[in-house]
């Protein structure tokens, strides 16, 4: 008898330790899965902060362009309006 109480109470116990290891397993895959929509966010947070980087370096760069190309247009307009007042004649 005294046999089949320690086998008993043996049994409980790996049974409350495999239901412990199950909830520990249960536990690891929700971490996992967790961790695994974590780094999908951060990547997607990623790609739109390059693209954003991008857009304004796209707009820092045509800015400056037009910046250029106003400098030389202007000083071509105002080449011509000179050269045009100087040869203007009076009919």
């Amino acid at each position: 008898e005294a046999w089949g109480d320690e086998d008993k109470r043996v049994a409980d116990a790996v049974d409350r330790l495999n239901k412990i290891n199950a909830a520990n397993m249960l536990t690891l895959r929700s971490v996992q899965d967790s961790n695994k929509l974590l780094a999908s966010l951060l990547e997607q947070q990623t790609v739109l902060a390059k693209q954003q980087r991008e857009s304004t370096t796209n707009s820092i760069n045509a800015d400056i362009q037009r910046q250029a190309n106003l400098s030389s247009n202007m000083t071509q307009m105002m080449g011509s309006l000179t050269n045009s007042l100087q040869s203007f004649r009076m009919p």
